[in-house]
């Protein structure tokens, strides 16, 4: 006579267990896979705002390098004011031979002033107290009449610039602390001393200083991305009646 052998199964406990331990295992590998694709997506956001910066900066060194000299105020508006958020820049105007542009013997200059202001352009941030606006840094080229540039009226070239307190400083998210916090432009001799005098601008500001910082909202948090750059004015101390 044969006996049926005794056939073990799994018990419902065993079962339970075996299920929570499937359950804890594939929400960790979830959440692995969520913080890796989160932090794929911060990193490639940072990329394109630090590759937007470069190209910003690249712009500015393009438009300031040519510089004859830094003014302390705009010649014909006394309110508009070289600082640490507008640069006023003379560069040299020039004629259709590629020449410097004279008249009566007096070198004609076209005027540059790039000036951060707020961007209406753009959303706020979401996680800002009181959403104030990012900033944008406008391009203004007012060309000589007999020159050969053409007048720019405004033109932006950069943008989703931190927005900045009533100082001029950069409004930081709280994660982010810097002593550097100082608006886009400071002025050096040509020694490398910060020429911190408007009016001795003209004579002594050689090197220009322009620092970015710009920001962007992603689903979980904001990324803020910093570069700088310094640009020494190549026609720096000559004489504006003949060299320029």
């Amino acid at each position: 006579m044969n006996k049926k052998k005794h056939q073990q199964g799994f018990t419902l406990m065993e079962v339970l267990i075996s299920s929570t331990i499937l359950m804890a295992t594939i929400a960790m590998l979830t959440n692995q896979l969520f913080s890796f694709n989160r932090t794929a997506s911060e990193t490639q956001v940072r990329q394109s705002l630090e590759e937007q910066l470069r190209l910003n900066l690249k712009r500015i060194e393009q438009e300031v390098l040519p510089g004859a000299r830094i003014l302390e105020a705009h010649p014909d508006d006394a309110t508009l004011v070289t600082n640490k958020n507008r640069l006023i820049l003379q560069i040299p105007a020039f004629n259709g031979e590629g020449m410097i542009t004279h008249v009566d013997g007096n070198a004609r200059p076209d005027l540059l002033i790039l000036s951060k202001e707020t961007d209406t352009g753009v959303e706020p941030l979401a996680r800002r107290t009181g959403k104030p606006q990012p900033e944008c840094l406008r391009l203004t080229l007012e060309a000589y009449s007999g020159g050969t540039r053409k007048n720019i009226s405004s033109q932006i070239i950069a943008r989703n610039l931190m927005p900045a307190d009533n100082n001029g400083n950069y409004i930081f998210p709280s994660s982010v602390n810097s002593s550097e916090s100082t608006g886009i432009f400071r002025y050096f001799t040509i020694s490398g001393i910060e020429e911190t005098d408007p009016a001795s601008y003209a004579t002594n500001a050689a090197l220009v200083r322009v620092v970015l910082w710009a920001e962007e909202e992603t689903g979980q948090k904001t990324i803020t991305t910093r570069k700088e750059t310094e640009v020494r004015l190549r026609n720096f101390q000559h004489d504006m009646k003949t060299d320029l």
